[in-house]
Parts: structure tokens; sequence; C-alpha cells
């Protein structure tokens, strides 16, 4: 195989789309409502578990299952953390 670039430095976008890597760009605001540490940090994590059940809900469109197994973590607490942030996976179907 072969790449080809006109300058001297191989990018990315010169290789074929099978060899290049998507990067995620996943950005969530921070919400930093209180200046206790242990409080902001309790209201970051809480912020970006949500995000994070959502975002692989959506991508198994709502398959619980397949969801909690991309995440590595088991079934039962997916959907322990699902209701505690009150996410219904059929939202996602």
């Amino acid at each position: 195989a072969v790449a080809v670039e006109r300058g001297e430095v191989l990018l990315p976008d010169s290789l074929p789309v099978q060899f290049r890597r998507e990067r995620a760009h996943t950005t969530i605001d921070l919400p930093i409502t209180s200046p206790i540490l242990h409080e902001a940090r309790r209201t970051i994590v809480e912020a970006f578990e949500r995000k994070f059940l959502e975002e692989r809900l959506r991508a198994h469109k709502g398959n619980v299952t397949a969801a909690a197994r991309e995440a590595q973590i088991q079934r039962q607490s997916f959907q322990r953390l699902m209701k505690k942030y009150g996410i219904d996976s059929s939202d996602f179907r």
C-alpha cells in the first residue's frame, strides 16, 4: 500500500478511510454551581454520567444490553444509573 502526500508530513486525511480514527467531539458544559469542592464534583459527575448514558443509548437505539456492554458495565448497573437520572430507553428507539 502507498499513501501519497504533497507536503513533507503525512496527514490523516491522506490515509484511506479504514485507517482513520474518528475523534470524539463531545463537550460538556461544566455545571459548577457550588463553591464547595465535593458538591461541585458531584454535580459535574452527575452531568457526565447522564450524558454518557444518553449517548450510549442513542448509539444503540435504546438497546440497554448493547449500551451496557459497550460501556463495559453490568446491565443492572446501567439500568440503576438510568433510573437515578430518570432516563427511559424507549426515548432512544
